[in-house]
Parts: C-alpha cells; structure tokens; sequence
C-alpha cells in the first residue's frame, strides 16, 4: 500500500516547489500539497517575488478555493480536514502556526487522529521574546506546540526557537529549505560560456574578482554589513566588485552607501529567479543572508 504525506502550506515558494516536484517523480510515497492563500504582494520588498521557474513542476496541489468558499477560519479548516482524510496521509506538515486557519486545521486533525507535524523557520534572533508580549507568547506556544506530534525545523536556529518555546520532548525532524543545484548549476554552466559578455554589461573586467550577493535589502537580512564589508575587502583588493541584487525597505540607504564605490559596487536591484544562475556563473564568492544558516541542501 502505497503511503501519503500531505502538506499545507500558504505559497509556493522558490524553495519548495521543485522539491515538491522531484518528490513527485521519484518518491516511494504520494505527495499532495494544499495552498491556503495566494500569492500577493511581499512586504520586505514591496512587490511580487519573480519565482518565474516554477512553471514547468508538476506534482499534486491544490489551492483552498477549491475546497471552501467559507470565509470562516474555523470552516475552512474543517472541510480542508476532511479533505485530507480522504487521503488517508500517514503525515502532514503544516507550515507555520500562523494564519489562525493552519491552528484551527491542527485541532481538526487532532481531533481526527491523524499525525501532524508542524515546519517553522522561526528564530530566536528575529522574534520578540521580551517583555509583557514575548512573556504572553512564550506560554501560549508552550500549549500550542505540545499539540504537534513532530517539528520540523528548518535547522539549528529555527529548533531553539521551538525549544525555548516549550520543553516537551516533541521529536524535531528537520525540513530545511532546499536549492535546486542542478539547474543552477546548469544555468551556471551555460553562463560560464558567455561569461565575457556578462561581466562587460556591468563593466567588470574578465580578470577582476567578483562577489555576488542576493538578499533583501530589509533589516532582516542585512545588506548594509555586506557592503561595509565589502568596503574594507576592496582597500586589500582593487579589482574587486560587489553585485549586489534585491530591493526592499533600505533602498535608499543601499544606494547611498554605496554611492562611494560606485564603480564597483553594481545594484541591478530585483531580478527574476531565472536570471540568478547566471550571475551566479560569473562570481567568485557567493554570500547568504547574515541571518540565515546554509541557505538549503541539494534536491
């Protein structure tokens, strides 16, 4: 008998969806993934991610409107519950505890006896955890979090923000987030050979050294260390340049601040994910978000 594992997410994500689609293809088990909200605008960058090479996954998903057309939370959930009952999963990872619609969908499956697992990237340097609302948090989620039969953090960081939430000894299995290497480094590849061409659209020399940088330009993933960085790299190494791709809410202090390496640190701002593979071909270092831990494992 074949096994099911049903996921419930909000929005595809770059991250996500090709994993979901080579889970598809090769996988000894049945994926079936549900979306409970559409894609809409990012607030960190003020627009709508350009995920454009997500078209061609195919694996079995379905949005919310296609279960409900309540606007009720509560009612929401339970159609989505019996939804996946009929599927009879062995396992379902929500993703984040929040909107109150994925909670309200723990306690139907609860309720329903069927294993639940809760994906989190939350962490504990990027959440409030002073104060009357981090007090009123902390022991909220101590309830909550007793409820999933497993976590699944995203890694290290994101499991002490669940461990320091609650002391149940709830089993943590990790879900990272994953980076399809193979198509970027077939992208990288077919870069390599027009590698020239590409670094003279920035008036980069074939010789000079490259470091690339793609990340939101919002506190929370700090493009402002990466530049003044940068800076005192270039005092050491003359021919170096910064490529550095994103938009987002410091705009203007990006700008700014680099204003005094203008020649050398090149801002073409948000790009499509597509183009990344490319960029990513004719750099010498790549550098994540501050934040983050290895950005993904290899799908």
């Amino acid at each position: 008998m074949t096994k099911t594992l049903v996921i419930v997410q909000d929005v595809p994500t770059q991250f996500d969806v090709p994993l979901y689609a080579q889970i598809h293809a090769q996988a000894p088990f049945d994926l079936h993934v549900f979306y409970t909200a559409s894609i809409t605008v990012d607030r960190e960058l003020g627009h709508r991610p350009q995920w454009d090479h997500l078209s061609n996954c195919l694996y079995h998903s379905k949005p919310l409107s296609e279960i409900t057309s309540s606007t009720r939370a509560t009612q929401k959930a339970r159609e989505l519950s019996h939804a996946i009952l009929e599927l009879k999963p062995q396992h379902v990872v929500i993703s984040g505890y929040w909107p109150k619609l994925h909670r309200d969908l723990l306690h139907q499956l609860n309720a329903l006896g069927i294993s639940v697992g809760l994906r989190s990237d939350n962490t504990l340097a990027h959440s409030r955890i002073s104060g009357v609302r981090g007090w009123v948090k902390k022991h909220y989620l101590n309830r909550l979090l007793k409820r999933y039969d497993y976590w699944h953090p995203t890694g290290s960081l994101a499991e002490d923000y669940l461990r320091y939430h609650c002391k149940a000894p709830v089993k943590a299995v990790y879900f990272p987030y994953n980076v399809d290497n193979h198509w970027f480094a077939d992208g990288a590849c077919e870069a390599r050979d027009n590698h020239q061409e590409l670094r003279q659209g920035f008036g980069i020399a074939e010789d000079d050294f490259v470091v690339l940088g793609i990340m939101k330009w919002h506190e929370r993933e700090d493009p402002m260390t990466l530049i003044n960085a940068f800076k005192q790299f270039s005092q050491h190494a003359p021919k170096a340049h910064l490529l550095l791709l994103g938009d987002g809410p410091l705009g203007s202090r990006v700008r700014g601040t680099a204003k005094a390496l203008s020649k050398r640190i090149h801002l073409p701002g948000y790009m499509p994910y597509s183009s990344l593979p490319a960029l990513y071909g004719i750099a010498d270092v790549f550098v994540h978000p501050a934040q983050a831990e290895p950005w993904g494992v290899s799908i």
